[in-house]
């Protein structure tokens, strides 16, 4: 996730992944992020959006590789995020 954001150019946005989904701080909030990093809430809601959805797609590519059958995926990746990935 950390390269693709460098890659990306989106070095931010992993950023505020890192510190409210990673770091495990309980009393961050978007709008606490967004103070520490001088950006209104909704950028902060934008970025964290793509970092969301790009690391459920890279954890989902994982996942895929490590099942034996697209059951066995189906399966864990509905554990894992509550729907089965399309």
């Amino acid at each position: 996730m950390r390269k693709l954001s460098e890659a990306r150019g989106k070095q931010k946005a992993f950023s505020l992944f890192k510190a409210y989904d990673l770091d495990g701080e309980q009393e961050i909030s978007y709008a606490g992020l967004a103070a520490q990093h001088n950006m209104p809430v909704t950028d902060v809601n934008n970025q964290m959006a793509w970092a969301r959805r790009e690391f459920r797609r890279i954890a989902l590519e994982q996942l895929h590789t490590l099942c034996g059958s697209e059951e066995e995926f189906a399966r864990e990746a509905h554990a894992l995020f509550g729907e089965t990935p399309k």
